[in-house]
């Protein structure tokens, strides 16, 4: 099949077998597959020990598409579980990868040798002393359950990586856009909600998308906008402003639909906060970007200054970011 694309034409060929990657079925045939793998590989592992509800260990099991990640406050049970998926179940296929599976505490596993093999432990962050465990793209705090947003696997990357910029034309416009979807898949709820996580967590999670996203801005402005900073600083800044909003909405229309739940989520991040941190992030990465790039980083900063009382209302969130 030849279909048109953007960048000339696409030539697709249909596999004999099995589904396509990216398919809308793919997904979900594999929910289908796996769901009866856990029923049929996983049976009797999550059972209680000891007697009395005082006693009862509690388990979570999660996973994305063939990501598992599971939490007990049972050893044992997480053990056991580690041993039942490296046995495997040679008739459905299924064995977990060695390489890829992680534990925060100390265990061992037969390997494809027949030999006990050490599984590879997280390491302790060097921030506050606390260990963040990687799953899928996020890190969760096995001390305090808080979940953050693995950056970490930019590093040593270049920031323009997987940046499609716009010439055709309304350069401003699609700016607008792209930066949009950039900002959308860090807009999860997991990462926002006050029963989840501190204040600090939330606002180190915005902060942090935001200065990611003001590095793809400021690379966007300077491939595909016209006269690049000096001459579109005001809506650049109305950009700024644009997004803040869209991204704070976001987050609050994606949380739980309670208005208590929404009230918790304003105590830990209100919208002129969203605001402050923001231009705390693009000023930060403009100032970086050469004498126009400090010129715009100094109005936003201006803006930031237009009260008195501005730093001794934001102490505690300036001390954040």
């Amino acid at each position: 099949v030849v279909a048109k694309g953007r960048f000339g034409n696409r030539f697709l060929l249909q596999s004999k077998c099995g589904i396509p990657q990216g398919s809308i079925l793919s997904s979900l045939l594999c929910n289908v597959y796996y769901g009866h793998i856990e029923k049929n590989l996983l049976r009797g592992i999550f059972v209680s020990t000891g007697t009395g509800r005082q006693h009862e260990h509690q388990h979570l099991l999660v996973r994305i598409v063939d990501d598992f990640l599971f939490i007990s406050t049972d050893r044992n049970s997480s053990v056991h579980f580690l041993e039942r998926m490296n046995t495997g179940n040679p008739k459905l296929g299924v064995q977990i990868n060695g390489a890829k599976t992680l534990v925060n505490y100390n265990t061992s596993l037969i390997g494809s040798n027949g030999k006990l093999e050490k599984v590879q432990m997280i390491k302790d962050q060097d921030q506050d002393d606390l260990s963040f465990f990687p799953w899928c793209g996020m890190l969760f705090n096995t001390q305090t359950g808080n979940v953050r947003l693995d950056y970490t696997r930019f590093a040593g990357k270049l920031a323009g990586d997987a940046l499609t910029v716009d010439r055709s034309g309304a350069e401003g416009a699609k700016l607008k856009y792209r930066i949009k979807t950039f900002i959308k898949p860090r807009c999860l709820p997991i990462l926002f909600d006050p029963e989840i996580n501190s204040k600090e967590t939330i606002v180190t999670n915005f902060i942090q998308a935001m200065l990611l996203c003001a590095i793809k801005f400021s690379i966007y402005i300077q491939g595909g906008l016209n006269n690049g900073l000096s001459q579109n600083v005001p809506f650049l800044l109305d950009c700024i402003h644009d997004l803040v909003d869209f991204t704070y909405d976001s987050i609050k229309n994606s949380s739980k639909d309670s208005s208590e739940a929404k009230s918790r989520l304003l105590s830990c991040l209100a919208r002129s906060d969203a605001m402050w941190v923001s231009q705390y992030a693009f000023h930060a990465v403009f100032r970086r970007k050469g004498t126009e790039g400090r010129v715009l980083a100094d109005l936003f900063w201006q803006k930031c200054q237009e009260k008195e009382t501005m730093f001794r209302r934001w102490g505690k969130i300036s001390k954040i970011a």
